[in-house]
């Protein structure tokens, strides 16, 4: 079967938008074979009077009823019109399907793409990104196209030279897509929340609006959100005043007002932890802005030691973090601490910083969770024991031994936190110690904890060399520990 060559001449006959205006068809050749197509739209390029046209390297796919395998069409003239002739080879059968762009997969039920997560600005002449678009018919001469999109554009006067464009539409706008062709149901599996526009050749005007266009799926947009950023690093947050709703084929020009920058904020929450000390957690308030931030925490006095220079205070003691992980770290109990966060965006800007001083409550041990230790075996430098936890207690320090006079000039609060950096849950009810020096006074200890509250110390003393001098837990309580 011989398949010859021929020329398709796409045209697009209108895009609902502020203003409507007559198509300007590509010159034709005689000699050429041309397949209309007309629709809403096309894809690439923004001319004049908000003409959607084609651009260079613009490729369709053509598949028929008789050929699965699409063609690949591509344009021949017409570049900047909504008129063009493409050239491919026609594929044989009675009923035609074409679709924009080639690379992506349709099979005349589903449509599979991608829908650009970066786009470059470049104003007037500005690439709208990939419109996706399809159209079948009986007539292989006459199709009609429709979008599978809307545009929604954005305007913006000011002056210098800016940096990017982001657009935050609450939902996902970008990534891989499945349209089914029966009903229009467009889905982004996985996607972004973003489409980040690279506006590195753009300079704003004081006189005229300059616009930046993105495309989107049909839908209403109740939180839409645009974050400009300038060479120099200033970010300037738009919102939607109202919600936007938007629809294939259509361009939809919201009003925006400018807000403040939203801060990330901190919010502590004091618990203990099951190393029987304190810990907190700060929160981005504003993920759409704040992709990370930068934390630092110390105590008052060290901060102050700075005389107030909060940023080389953090960068002293900073670290980034994801504005999705809340922040977690043991801190000292009845102690004075400050706290510093910046949010950082997606382009790298930095928020005003946030400093926030608290004071951590005291730390509780609990009768009710201190286990029982009981010595078993003294023989020669070693020492055997068991233990017996109480119930609901999840886990337990190591077994640790301290020679009696040294055991007695420890603080209880401090003593359970060492104990408890090296808590375990594997329940290993007992052990034996090695190592010990002869006719020496000891003490064995550990600390248990049920997640909520570490246990009292609990102890037995013994002596090398001779029997134990006391059996099960020792009476040795906080006041007893200096």
């Amino acid at each position: 079967m011989t398949r010859k060559a021929l020329y398709l001449l796409l045209a697009i006959l209108s895009w609902t938008a502020c203003t409507k205006t007559a198509v300007t068809p590509a010159p034709a050749e005689e000699d050429m074979t041309f397949l209309t197509i007309q629709g809403a739209s096309t894809k690439s390029q923004m001319g004049t009077n908000n003409i959607l046209a084609w651009s260079s390297g613009d490729q369709i796919g053509l598949f028929s009823d008789a050929q699965a395998t699409p063609e690949v069409f591509t344009l021949h003239s017409g570049i900047g019109y909504s008129v063009a002739s493409f050239t491919g080879r026609k594929p044989e059968g009675k009923s035609f399907s074409a679709y924009y762009p080639a690379s992506a997969s349709c099979d005349g039920k589903t449509f599979k793409g991608l829908l650009n997560t970066r786009v470059q600005h470049a104003y007037p002449d500005e690439p709208v990104g990939t419109l996706p678009m399809f159209g079948r018919s009986i007539d292989f001469k006459q199709i009609e196209v429709k979008s599978l999109c809307g545009i929604l554009q954005f305007n913006l006067k000011g002056s210098g030279l800016l940096k990017s464009v982001m657009l935050d539409a609450g939902k996902p706008i970008s990534g891989p897509f499945t349209c089914n062709l029966q009903d229009n149901t467009f889905n982004i599996e996985g996607g972004s929340n973003i489409i980040m526009m690279d506006a590195s050749k753009t300079e704003l005007s004081f006189y005229k609006d300059t616009p930046f266009r993105f495309i989107l799926p049909a839908g209403d947009y109740d939180d839409l959100r645009i974050v400009t950023t300038s060479r120099e690093g200033v970010v300037t947050i738009f919102r939607a005043e109202t919600t936007v709703q938007v629809e294939n084929g259509t361009m939809v020009t919201p009003t925006f007002s400018a807000t403040d920058v939203e801060l990330i904020d901190m919010n502590f929450l004091m618990e203990k932890n099951t190393s029987g000390c304190f810990w907190y957690t700060s929160i981005a308030k504003n993920p759409s802005f704040c992709v990370s931030y930068l934390f630092g925490i110390g105590t008052k006095a060290e901060y102050d030691s700075y005389s107030g220079d909060t940023e080389r205070w953090l960068n002293d003691h900073g670290q980034f973090f994801a504005f999705s992980a809340d922040h977690m770290q043991v801190l000292d109990a009845e102690t004075q601490y400050v706290a510093v966060a910046v949010g950082t965006s997606i382009t790298g800007s930095l928020s005003l910083p946030i400093v926030k001083t608290f004071t951590t409550p005291a730390l509780q041990l609990s009768e009710a969770n201190k286990p029982t230790i009981n010595v078993t075996n003294i023989q020669g430098n070693s020492v055997d024991y068991t233990l017996s936890l109480p119930e609901g207690v999840t886990y337990v320090s190591e077994v640790y031994v301290l020679a009696a006079e040294e055991f007695a000039t420890k603080d209880a609060v401090e003593l359970a936190k060492e104990c408890l950096s090296t808590r375990r849950n594997d329940r290993a009810l007992s052990g034996t110690i090695s190592g010990l020096m002869p006719g020496v006074n000891y003490v064995l200890f550990c600390v248990g904890d049920d997640e909520v509250y570490p246990s009292k110390i609990a102890s037995v003393a013994f002596s090398t060399g001779g029997t134990s001098t006391g059996g099960g837990t020792e009476d040795i309580d906080e006041q007893e520990i200096h």
